[in-house]
């Protein structure tokens, strides 16, 4: 059992939702299962999620992102070719397992980095690379602190709940919790804030792709060149969703 799934009164500990709170009791041992599997963050991960979609499995975007994660079609079918694992994006542990797999690899792109990483996630690697940092986006510029803003709510989520410092069945103070402000994007927007007023360039269709990562090993059929369309489908370009 995790610390999640003992805290009895999340919703007040966490300063979140009570519907929230609840989709991330139900998704959290998926979250939790696949940081480890490939060496993310956990508070990194869960701020990511809760970003992109409040944890809520049946999340899709005006841009047609899906799942707890939001991978586009093109994207998440090729994470979960990659994965070996039927495209579900709706299904929490392959959505979590997708996203888990795209940050960890994000991360290692850009080494020692996590804010570049981040904004991979949500912009793609090219246009990271191609501004050397952040792209001056409206969407990824409020992205970015808006999931190391969680992630940081997370851990002292984690603190409150362990250390009994918010009883069952007590109002608690929100005060020393970091905000899980809505973020203007995707599923996860929020009516009270601004909608980006432009929308971020993409990079020209002429830009050679980056070379990926190396991919996870992959048995049976269709060999190398499945691999090479698969992974240069999963990294080429922006995944931006809006």
């Amino acid at each position: 059992m995790s610390w999640v799934a003992d805290c009895a009164n999340l919703a007040e500990a966490a300063n979140l939702p009570t519907i929230t709170a609840a989709h991330w009791r139900q998704v959290d041992p998926f979250l939790r299962a696949a940081s480890e599997e490939f060496g993310v963050p956990y508070s990194l991960l869960v701020g990511l999620v809760h970003v992109e979609s409040r944890f809520n499995t049946a999340a899709v975007s005006p841009a047609g992102a899906r799942g707890i994660g939001q991978t586009i079609d093109s994207t998440g079918r090729a994470l979960a070719k990659l994965l070996g694992i039927p495209y579900e994006p709706h299904d929490p542990e392959a959505s979590a397992r997708m996203a888990a797999f795209y940050l960890s690899r994000m991360l290692a792109k850009f080494p020692g980095n996590v804010e570049h990483g981040i904004a991979a996630y949500n912009a793609g690697p090219g246009a990271v690379q191609k501004y050397g940092g952040i792209p001056p986006y409206v969407e990824t510029a409020a992205y970015v602190p808006a999931v190391l803003r969680a992630a940081r709510a997370v851990t002292h989520s984690r603190l409150r709940c362990t250390a009994e410092a918010c009883p069952p069945n007590s109002s608690c103070a929100p005060s020393i919790i970091p905000q899980w402000r809505p973020a203007p994007y995707g599923f996860s927007g929020s009516g009270s804030l601004p909608a980006p007023q432009q929308p971020p360039s993409r990079r020209p269709p002429s830009q050679p792709p980056h070379s990926p990562p190396a991919a996870p090993a992959k048995t049976g059929g269709a060999g190398l060149a499945f691999v090479a369309i698969a992974a240069l489908t999963l990294f080429a370009g922006s995944r931006r969703k809006r």
